[in-house]
């Protein structure tokens, strides 16, 4: 209230001054403005303290109509009224914006904070658990079972039981088969190409070599320059790379018209790579083979195969041929 006297004081100051130049009748002010009940009030009071006033001043005041003094008093209502409508908006401006203002700015400030730092948190407080996925307590399972095995070794290790393979010795005996010797009806010396010596036994019903017992035996009757002879070499080769423990392959040359010293590079030759004899160095071999199959050279040609099994009894008999490979593998894998 103090603001406001003090206002409206120096409005009162302003109104006087300006009422002396002022022509009377001069610039009339509609009353008609609307004032609020509150002004009407205070104005009329400092209105009416002034009247005091000037009834003390000087003469020259007092002698002024009272008509003049309403007129003036009207005037400056008029004027202290314009006055306070144009100040009062901004004193209402002005109180009314801090208080809005303030509310705004300083909770979305505090707000915003905790919403950032709480996420950070919970980011920081999940990252542990990532690293406590090695616990692998799974790995002292698997030594359980480990302790199990040796278990089931033991008893492995307690099978020295094998003692009655040591009474097994008895079934290398299977040489009995042979054991039934046939007499020695007659025998003969051969001499390979290579200088080696082998004596052929006849015996009943076949021919053993010595040094080649219990072999399959493969005895041909062959001419160096037979064309079917030839073609046989191959066949013998394999043969003897095949079985090369379980045949034995012999060749002798019948036509009698080379020596051996040609035959010897004969062999070199073809690529013979089993044994054969020169007809100079053949013996009584002819002879037996003529006596066990009937086979003659002179009459039958050649190449003639004879097949002894391993106790020396011929097999079989091929007369002159091609030789059939697959057939003589067969009798071979039958006497095996």
């Amino acid at each position: 209230m103090k603001l406001w006297k003090l206002k409206i004081g120096i409005l009162l100051s302003i109104t006087l001054l300006l009422s002396g130049c002022i022509k009377n009748g001069e610039n009339s002010y509609s009353q008609e403005t609307l004032i609020d009940p509150t002004a009407e009030q205070t104005l009329e009071k400092s209105i009416l303290e002034k009247d005091t006033i000037k009834s003390e001043a000087p003469v020259e005041v007092a002698s002024k109509s009272k008509e003049e003094i309403k007129k003036k008093s009207s005037l400056e209502k008029s004027v202290i009224l314009t006055l306070i409508k144009q100040n009062l908006p901004e004193e209402s401006t002005s109180n009314k914006t801090p208080k809005k203002e303030a509310p705004k700015k300083t909770p979305p400030k505090k707000i915003s904070q905790p919403k950032k730092e709480s996420p950070k948190h919970e980011t920081q407080k999940k990252s542990p658990p990532v690293k406590q996925k090695p616990p692998k307590k799974e790995a002292p399972k698997k030594e359980a079972p480990k302790k199990i095995s040796p278990k089931q070794e033991s008893p492995k290790k307690e099978q020295p039981k094998k003692a009655p393979p040591k009474n097994q010795p008895p079934k290398k005996e299977s040489p009995k088969k042979t054991s039934p010797k046939k007499p020695v009806l007659d025998s003969t010396t051969v001499i390979t190409t290579s200088g080696k010596k082998i004596t052929i036994d006849k015996i009943n019903g076949g021919l053993v070599i010595k040094g080649e017992e219990n072999k399959i035996v493969l005895l041909e009757m062959y001419g160096w320059n037979c064309p079917h002879c030839i073609a046989a070499i191959k066949g013998y080769n394999k043969f003897k790379v095949k079985y090369p423990k379980d045949v034995y392959i012999l060749t002798i040359e019948s036509y009698g018209t080379i020596n051996n010293v040609g035959l010897k590079q004969y062999v070199v030759n073809q690529g013979i790579k089993y044994d054969t004899v020169a007809k100079e160095n053949s013996g009584k071999i002819s002879s037996f083979v003529e006596e066990l199959s009937g086979y003659n050279v002179k009459y039958h040609g050649v190449p003639a195969l004879l097949i002894f099994s391993r106790d020396g009894t011929l097999v079989d008999y091929l007369p002159p041929q091609d030789l059939p490979e697959a057939y003589v593998d067969s009798i071979i894998q039958g006497l095996l």
